[in-house]
């Protein structure tokens, strides 16, 4: 059983469309782009004065 809106083979096909609309305008990959501002957010989280990571000394040992 295959479904028929996916082609067995890759390939360009003649009514394929590039989305350049929503977020697609600004970025190929928006998933990537909110994985990095999520790690850059975990990483100004965990490095702040005030986290437990600093206060608890963990970062001292490492």
């Amino acid at each position: 059983m295959t479904c028929p809106r996916l082609p067995r083979l890759p390939g360009i096909r003649k009514d394929y469309k590039v989305v350049t609309s929503g977020p697609y305008s600004i970025v190929r990959h928006p998933s990537y782009t909110g994985l990095l501002l999520q790690n850059i957010g975990t990483i100004i989280m965990y490095g702040s004065q005030e986290s437990w990571m600093r206060q608890s000394g963990i970062l001292q040992v490492l």
